[in-house]
């Protein structure tokens, strides 16, 4: 719809208070709204002609660009005329009812600025001209800037030390093409680091004025500093798949030769596998390790400390005991007994051996259990594993009790099995009350009796430094045992070594990772 400015008018004045007064016949304060706006009213009511003409010179205007303003006062013009007209036509009729002289709604001056008829105000037109001119002279102005210092037709820019000039839009990669620098492109390679393709890595590594860049399409400017590398190898993207490795059981095969075994709960492991989407090739990880259940075995490794550890079984006993608890006080030597309940309950009733336990941990040794009975009964006096579950627990506690009881203090959860017989699932159902269980890397095979002194001293003089012996000092006659300790004792002591008990070899064991975790935990 084209827009006419005659409607305008039409609206602003139906609204003025001169229309309102003129509908209502009454008069208004303003004397303005009283004769000129009541009269233009009139008029106006009665000048569709004039209307419908001015409607068209606006249709007209917008079509050829004429300014709304123009138009209006060409509108305004036509009714002052029409009335003036009329004015004149009422002259010969005779002397209006209202003889107020009319006021025109504006006119231009002699310059073309427009003067309200009401206000008597003067709006001055600015002329847009000079603004544009300007403005077109200053963006001319930057742009003459832009292309002669910001971004020239050609300029310098410097390549891994050289200078070189360059046109406008120069590249990165162009510095490459045109050979100011040489990189190497890395390679791309398989998931396994196998090359899959030579070259076909990142082509190339640049930096800009300090800025890292592989953007070939950078386009570079005046005064940049570029520094360009070999590229480097890339890797194939892969997919990850997650497979559980189901924990096995681990057998005591490896008991004999080693001083320390540790029970472990089996836990699954799990295997990370990555295949190259490319390559196909695939590769494992071992993200979580799986713990065999059973036993780790271990020897002590006390590096250049000459240490070794002196181990007596089966007591305590009649006068064999204390023989080998004098002969240590003279050289000045510790050692650990593993003594058994039922004994400790025999010997220390008789009111002479009352305190003969804690009057060994008074000197220095070390005494744990071999268990209450020695596996008597159902282990036939040798060999826990044959016993019930039940019978080896009661083993294993009640040995703890009778030692505990005579020297007032708890115990650490280290135990001897009798016979050194640590095997199917006793290992397990004893590892609740068993942190350690204690072996030997040397046996002096002093229990048989028809072993030679001679014997059990080469036995002793070929223990080195971490070894743990196994003696005993119960469970029969002894006296080989106290006569070997009195030849072998003197000369191990001249070589250097220092006798110390099982938990101080203990620091000098390295168990593995998931060992050490269960007996932390």
């Amino acid at each position: 719809m084209n827009y006419n400015p005659a409607d305008d008018y039409d609206r602003t004045f139906a609204n003025s208070a001169a229309a309102q007064a003129a509908k209502g016949h009454t008069r208004s304060n303003d004397p303005v709204v009283n004769h000129t706006w009541v009269d233009t009213f009139e008029e106006h009511e009665s000048r569709s002609t004039v209307r419908d003409a001015t409607a068209k010179a606006a249709q007209r205007a917008q079509r050829s660009g004429t300014a709304y303003d123009n138009l209006f006062l060409e509108y305004v013009g036509q009714i002052n005329s029409s009335s003036a007209s009329q004015n004149r036509t009422d002259e010969k009729k005779g002397p209006r009812k209202r003889t107020d002289v009319p006021r025109s709604l504006g006119t231009n001056d002699n310059e073309g600025n427009f003067i309200s008829g009401i206000s008597g105000k003067t709006t001055r037109r600015i002329d847009p001209l000079p603004f544009v001119f300007f403005g077109a002279l200053a963006l001319l102005a930057l742009f003459f800037v832009y292309i002669t210092f910001i971004n020239p037709a050609t300029f310098e820019i410097t390549v891994n030390g050289a200078a070189h000039t360059v046109e406008r839009g120069f590249k990165l990669q162009t510095c490459i093409t045109y050979r100011y620098a040489n990189p190497t492109p890395g390679d791309y390679l398989a998931i396994d680091d196998s090359i899959i393709e030579k070259g076909g890595g990142q082509p190339f590594w640049a930096s800009v004025n300090g800025e890292e860049t592989s953007d070939g399409n950078r386009v570079l400017h005046k005064g940049d500093e570029v520094i360009i590398r070999d590229g480097e190898n890339v890797v194939e993207d892969f997919v990850t798949t997650a497979v559980t490795v189901p924990y096995t059981t681990r057998t005591s095969t490896d008991y004999y030769g080693y001083a320390f075994h540790v029970f472990t709960q089996g836990k699954d492991g799990l295997n990370t596998y990555r295949t190259g989407k490319t390559s196909r090739i695939s590769i494992v990880e071992e993200t979580v390790p799986m713990i065999p259940q059973g036993v780790v075995s271990v020897n002590a490794t006390p590096g250049e400390n000459k240490v070794i550890a002196l181990t007596f079984d089966d007591g305590p006993w009649w006068t064999y005991t204390e023989e080998i608890l004098a002969l240590l006080r003279q050289y000045n030597a510790v050692a650990t007994f593993f003594q058994v309940g039922t004994q400790i309950e025999e010997i220390t009733s008789m009111g002479y051996y009352a305190n003969l336990l804690s009057d060994m941990v008074a000197a220095g040794h070390e005494v744990l259990t071999h268990g209450y009975t020695h596996a008597a009964g159902s282990g036939y006096g040798t060999d826990m594993s044959l016993m019930s579950q039940a019978e080896q627990i009661n083993e294993i506690q009640k040995g703890y009790q009778a030692i505990e009881s005579r020297i007032r203090q708890p115990l650490p959860q280290i135990f001897r099995a009798p016979g050194g017989n640590l095997r199917g699932a006793l290992i397990k159902n004893i590892s609740p009350y068993v942190d350690i269980e204690v072996g030997w890397t040397i046996e002096t095979n002093d229990w048989n009796t028809d072993n030679r002194v001679e014997d059990i001293v080469s036995a002793l003089l070929y223990a080195q430094s971490g070894d743990v012996v196994h003696m005993h000092d119960g469970g029969g006659n002894r006296s080989k045992t106290i006569q070997a300790l009195k030849i072998a004792l003197p000369i191990m002591i001249e070589r250097g070594y220092t006798f110390i008990t099982v938990s101080d070899m203990l620091q000098y064991v390295n168990f593995p990772e998931t060992a050490t975790y269960l007996l932390n935990n």
